[in-house]
């Protein structure tokens, strides 16, 4: 059998410490993962990735991602987490390479989809702020449906479904070459996970202690967001050392947003119950033995 270059997959799931592995990776000796962290080139069906736009043509495009990627490391590994959510994508993988190992970091799924959405309003994808509004809403009715891009990314239902989606890897990629993590072990317990994931890679641990970034829940309106852009607010503040401009640049035009709220109305009201339950059986009580 030919040997693939790309042969590690960290899937996701998103908003799990993804970024923090992906860190890992690129200090590790033995892994290479590329600048680009997620090329989503086996999602290159779904409008939602952005490296899709430099193809022009399946062979072109195919080089272009191998061409990310280093043959001189045993380990190269493609950190896309847009993967997950999708079984075609999944098919794509297990149809390059069938004997790929794959990595899935598993969160609490009320956590992932509040911080989903967090994360696209910063990102200014996503235009509505109530989270309640956006997740009972239907899509047709908040977002105009020939923006495909926008539909795929926000669909919280989505991605907040981890039980289909781990059924759907489990079914495709042979159980010895998956690998599933606990999000809460990799947050107090870093060096642990590392350790796994090298025996599982089949390469030597070497430590690596992951960078903290400081955290902020604060995010800017949409409409105040494109003034202060216009405007050069913070910019022009930097400029001439005004904090007064930099004070409301960061704070007058943001407000602060509450994780814990959505993920109250989210468990109230029942929804990813079989996702929780899934998650709780998978890891919680696991640990309780």
């Amino acid at each position: 059998m030919e040997k693939k270059l790309v042969n590690t997959f960290l899937l996701g799931f998103p908003k799990s410490g993804t970024t923090a592995l992906y860190y890992f990776f690129r200090a590790h000796p033995d892994i290479y993962a590329p600048e680009v962290k997620e090329p989503n080139f086996f999602s290159k069906h779904n409008l939602s990735c952005s490296y899709m736009k430099k193809a022009k043509g399946h062979e072109l495009y195919f080089n272009e991602y191998i061409n990310l990627f280093d043959n001189a490391y045993p380990i190269n590994v493609d950190c896309s987490t847009s993967y997950i959510r999708d079984i075609k994508s999944l098919k794509n993988i297990h149809k390059y390479n069938s004997s790929a190992k794959i990595i899935v970091i598993l969160r609490n799924p009320l956590e992932i989809v509040s911080s989903w959405h967090y994360q696209k309003i910063k990102e200014g994808q996503e235009q509505e702020y109530s989270f309640k509004r956006v997740f009972l809403s239907d899509m047709d009715t908040i977002y105009d449906m020939d923006h495909l891009v926008r539909i795929d990314t926000l669909d919280y239902r989505k991605v907040g479904s981890i039980r289909k989606q781990i059924s759907n890897v489990k079914i495709l990629f042979q159980k010895e070459n998956i690998l599933i993590i606990d999000y809460v072990e990799l947050k107090h317990n870093p060096h642990d996970v590392q350790h796994k994931i090298t025996d599982f890679l089949g390469i030597k641990y070497k430590p690596f202690t992951i960078p903290v970034k400081n955290k902020t829940n604060r995010v800017v309106n949409n409409t105040l967001r494109k003034l202060s852009r216009r405007l050069h607010l913070q910019e022009i503040a930097k400029l001439l050392n005004i904090s007064f401009l930099s004070y409301i640049a960061k704070n007058v035009l943001s407000k602060e947003y509450n994780k814990d709220k959505n993920i109250q109305f989210l468990k109230k009201n029942g929804f990813f119950k079989s996702d929780v339950e899934f998650y709780h059986n998978f890891f919680v009580k696991k640990n309780e033995r």
